[in-house]
């Protein structure tokens, strides 16, 4: 899979830059943490900084989703189908940021124990329950 691979307007007419055959990012919320979303291909992606800030993977202020993406795609827990990147709005413009297919999403958020991460497990099931 390759998301962010394709240039074209963002005047609002057409999915954003990176996001080919994509609608234009929505944002869920677990609890009060925003989780932007977007449908690409007929797939439901996950900016990985939003679930890493859910689930509460953060080092000294810094969420640390490109730590643990990496491990866990190292270790085979998400697989190459289920990472990729893609361009999303953030406050400093349109931004290049790793995301996350539901089932990435859940590989994630399964690979420790801890009572918030079976709280965005259940989050997960119940907004996509047909990822």
């Amino acid at each position: 899979m390759k998301l962010a691979a394709r240039a074209g307007p963002q005047d609002g007419s057409t999915p954003p830059v990176g996001l080919p055959n994509a609608t234009r990012p929505t944002t869920r919320h677990f609890h009060d943490q925003p989780v932007r979303v977007a449908r690409i291909d007929g797939k439901t992606w996950l900016c990985a900084s939003d679930l890493c800030r859910a689930l509460q993977l953060v080092i000294g202020g810094t969420v640390t989703s490109a730590t643990y993406t990496r491990r866990l795609s190292a270790s085979g827990a998400i697989g190459k189908d289920d990472r990729g990147f893609a361009h999303l709005p953030t406050p400093q413009g349109t931004q290049r940021l790793a995301v996350l297919s539901v089932r990435g999403a859940l590989a994630l958020a399964g690979a420790r124990i801890r009572p918030i991460d079976h709280e965005v497990i259940a989050w997960l099931k119940s907004e996509f329950p047909d990822a």
